[in-house]
């Protein structure tokens, strides 16, 4: 094989390109991880499994579509100080509240960051199979938060990420419709219950 074909085999994405739905919900389940709760353990049964630390780096790294390369790096890194994936993702949750709670994100980048835009991509009539464009940066966070961009404008679920009704929740999630405001069966009826019980003690002679 030549060294073009090296080159170029590293260069790939490390899997498929994600749907617009699904790299929105995607978003939200990252954002409700706890990275210090993740399994340890190498080489889960699903290499997408978001329970181990090789699952969620390795959907970091489909997410923004970065090479194998970098999915090694990221998970060497993760592997010897998770609170480094942690401060990797904070971003993206306070990008998810701002989006649920309809307020403003700012993101300041950092010198030296670039995105490449890849034309031949456009012109391909069939399904894309790579995002046209990296955003490059010394740090991922800011890929993430780009490509997080990206997706949140892609579709037109983005005003399906909500903050759970249930104020003892208060949970992102997104909603399968347009009228769900609780992000479960569970906070819905927790809330129902207490509405009823002050409508018994209204209800009740002083």
């Amino acid at each position: 094989m030549s060294s073009n074909s090296n080159v170029s085999q590293s260069q790939r994405p490390v899997g498929p390109l994600m749907k617009a739905r699904e790299g929105l919900e995607f978003l939200v389940r990252v954002g409700a991880l706890e990275v210090e709760t993740l399994s340890k353990s190498k080489h889960p049964s699903n290499v997408a499994d978001l329970n181990h630390l090789e699952g969620l780096c390795y959907e970091l790294c489909r997410f923004i579509q970065a090479a194998r390369s970098a999915y090694e790096r990221l998970l060497n890194s993760a592997r010897r100080d998770p609170e480094y994936l942690e401060n990797c993702i904070v971003g993206l949750r306070d990008l998810l509240e701002a989006v649920a709670d309809g307020e403003e994100f700012k993101l300041e980048l950092e010198k030296g960051t670039y995105i490449r835009i890849f034309g031949d991509r456009f012109q391909r009539k069939e399904t894309r199979t790579a995002l046209p464009f990296v955003f490059w940066s010394k740090t991922i966070h800011q890929a993430l938060l780009v490509t997080a961009v990206y997706y949140l404008a892609l579709g037109a679920d983005a005003h399906l990420i909500r903050r759970c009704r249930n104020g003892d929740c208060r949970k992102l999630f997104m909603a399968v419709r347009r009228s769900r405001v609780y992000c479960s069966h569970e906070c819905a009826s927790h809330v129902s219950y207490l509405a009823y019980e002050q409508r018994q003690k209204a209800g009740k002679p002083q």
